[in-house]
């Protein structure tokens, strides 16, 4: 796409730089921005890791999240509607 990959990660860091965010606090408002703040504009619940939810979720090294906002951590797993789609950076074929 001429906008980039949807890598909603990478938002909130590109929105981080143009922020100039430097505090810890600021880092995790530009993440909640791409992860939460969405839904709730629209009214629809916010993501977690309950029984019955979507189970879209990346999982990714790092000691907190605002340094993750920050360096951009290759994925380790991307998950999408309860499958893997992406493990170790790569998409997962099928």
């Amino acid at each position: 796409s001429p906008f980039g990959d949807a890598d909603m990660l990478h938002r909130a860091h590109l929105l981080a730089r143009v922020q100039d965010a430097r505090l810890d606090e600021e880092l995790e408002a530009a993440f909640r921005a791409g992860a939460d703040d969405g839904a709730h504009l629209l009214g629809l619940a916010r993501a977690d890791l309950r029984p019955g939810s979507p189970a879209d979720f990346l999982l990714v090294r790092g000691e907190c999240l605002p340094q993750v906002v920050v360096d951009l951590p290759r994925r380790e797993l991307v998950v999408r509607g309860g499958r893997i789609v992406a493990r170790d950076g790569e998409l997962v074929g099928g």
